[in-house]
């Protein structure tokens, strides 16, 4: 058994995992259709630093924003704050109204934009799934 310690083996460990479950699906699904694996760009969730923030009124979560990778070039996955200074999370006044959430108009882009540059890295990811899945013989 082969051990893996940077997030370039997480990679390998990565592609050995989709591989063999795409080989176990059926129509993306599992467990007679109870469970459902969706196509990347296609969820709800995604991280912020592929788009550097930015993001459309379309998009609803942001996954991996962590306060060590805040404003961090360096970090995998960096992002910055894409609210105003006035935005609150916190107290009675603020309930998650769409109208409550301040944005920085600077963060705001157009959802084909988005989609252009979600399309590059997909695109990207898989050339390099591909060239992985070679490597190591899983075909």
């Amino acid at each position: 058994m082969e051990l893996y310690i940077n997030f370039g083996d997480v990679g390998i460990y990565e592609v050995c995992v989709r591989h063999y479950i795409a080989k176990q699906m059926i129509n993306r699904t599992f467990d007679e259709g109870k469970v459902g694996i969706l196509p990347k760009a296609l969820g709800w969730a995604r991280d912020g630093g592929h788009t550097r923030t930015k993001f459309s009124t379309k998009d609803f979560m942001f996954h991996g924003w962590k306060y060590s990778t805040f404003n961090n070039r360096g970090e995998f996955n960096p992002w910055k704050y894409p609210f105003k200074e006035e935005q609150h999370f916190s107290g009675d006044t603020f309930c998650g109204n769409e109208s409550e959430w301040l944005y920085n108009e600077n963060f705001v882009e157009r959802e084909d934009k988005i989609n252009e540059t979600l399309k590059r890295i997909i695109n990207k990811t898989k050339i390099e799934y591909s060239k992985i899945v070679q490597e190591l013989k899983l075909t």
